[in-house]
């Protein structure tokens, strides 16, 4: 351990507060006074800041329930079920019993606090007990120990892990400024259209499960695309191990090209979807996909896969969906969508507008994943003390 950091405990640093449920059966206990949160709230925004709830109490469901106020600048600990996660409150505010959040005392400060129990959430999971669901209990919660380092260290640490944060939080806007941009032009087209725009359907514009794998030489090196292995975002996962056709799953049986567009059949609400590339050009999918390639006269692989990705097309397949454990469509289904078919001139603006926003998503995700990998080595570095912020650093944040 590093000179000037110190052994202790949660309990020792900060209080420890749990929460309650005032009666659900009794309205006047209920209201628009107290912010009161449960863990899927907190679960939902981990590692931020937080400042309002769904649901809330008054000031009378508050006395009446083992709920406590908890100050501005309190780390909001999930410790039911979802174990382990954590906010920092903006404001006072109160939780339910599935919490048991701390305030810090003097020697700590709230972020620090927040990303230690962040780096270190398989202490508390490893803790949590129960047959219906895992609970750690105020008395585990402050009996872990931690390695604390003097205040300014702790600043120091807080404001390297602060603008990492800052430049994921400016990664994620991107990207989703991206998605609601692609989500207006294509709600424009499916339900306004053009005066030289026809109404059509995908199964009078396209094929559907065009090719099947019958005759495919049995030592033949595939690489299966599963509903595993595929989402809308990130599309086919690049790194599926070849296989032998022989060795593939039964399911193994339906062949995609390039500019096809697979659709997970099953629970479509999740876009299990994908838009082929060279890289899977002439592989083997699984019939739980339905596979929809274009008429290239009538409209182009790129417009078809924007239409697919509408939320107008996952709520028509959702409302299509049979079945409860595990809802799927029928190809069928998927035919019978209806939108508007703009002229090709038209369908190439709006394909070109598409694929920018795509790319834009692209990319943003591919950098969140890379800078979530580095702020992770920095948790683990910095908060375990075993390597030390060089001074440089200082001078650049100061001239920040």
């Amino acid at each position: 351990m590093r000179n000037g950091w110190t052994e202790t405990t949660l309990g020792e640093i900060a209080d420890v507060i749990g929460g309650g449920t005032p009666s659900t059966s009794v309205p006047e206990y209920w209201g628009n006074e107290v912010i009161w949160l449960t863990p899927t709230e907190i679960v939902a925004i981990d590692g931020k800041t937080v400042r309002d709830s769904i649901r809330k109490l008054s000031r009378e469901g508050l006395a009446n329930s083992g709920a406590q106020i908890l100050p501005k600048g309190s780390v909001i600990l999930t410790s039911r079920a979802s174990v382990g996660y954590v906010a920092i409150s903006e404001c006072e505010l109160t939780t339910n019993q599935g919490f048991q959040s701390l305030v810090p005392g003097k020697n700590v400060l709230s972020y620090f606090l927040m990303y230690w129990i962040q780096y270190n959430r398989h202490e508390f999971d490893s803790r949590a007990a129960g047959s219906t669901f895992k609970e750690i209990s105020k008395t585990n919660v402050k009996s872990i120990k931690l390695n604390l380092p003097p205040l300014s260290e702790q600043k120091r640490i807080v404001d390297l892990i602060s603008s990492v944060d800052s430049y994921i939080d400016a990664l994620e806007q991107q990207a989703e400024s991206a998605r609601k941009s692609r989500k207006a032009v294509l709600h424009e087209m499916l339900s306004v259209g053009g005066d030289d725009w026809t109404e059509t359907k995908i199964g009078e514009v396209a094929n559907l499960n065009p090719e099947q794998a019958r005759d495919f030489e049995s030592e033949r090196l595939i690489k299966y695309v599963d509903l595993s292995t595929v989402s809308f975002e990130g599309g086919i996962d690049r790194e599926i191990t070849p296989i032998r056709f022989c060795d593939a799953p039964s399911r193994a049986r339906r062949i995609i090209r390039k500019d096809d567009v697979i659709i997970s059949t099953v629970r479509p609400y999740l876009r299990g979807f994908a838009f082929v590339d060279e890289a899977f050009d002439g592989q083997i999918a699984s019939t739980g996909f339905c596979v929809i390639r274009s008429q290239r006269d009538s409209v182009l692989p790129e417009l078809l896969w924007a239409i697919t990705g509408s939320n107008e097309f996952v709520e028509f397949l959702v409302k299509r969906s049979t079945g409860s454990n595990y809802p799927a469509v029928r190809p069928a289904d998927i035919e019978d969508f209806q939108f508007n078919l703009p002229p090709i001139e038209r369908q190439i603006a709006i394909s070109e507008l598409i694929r920018t926003f795509d790319e834009v998503i692209r990319k943003s995700i591919k950098s969140l994943n890379s800078i979530k990998q580095i702020r992770s080595g920095l948790l683990s570095e910095l908060l375990s003390g075993d390597h030390e912020i060089p001074e440089s650093y200082d001078k650049v944040m100061g001239a920040a």
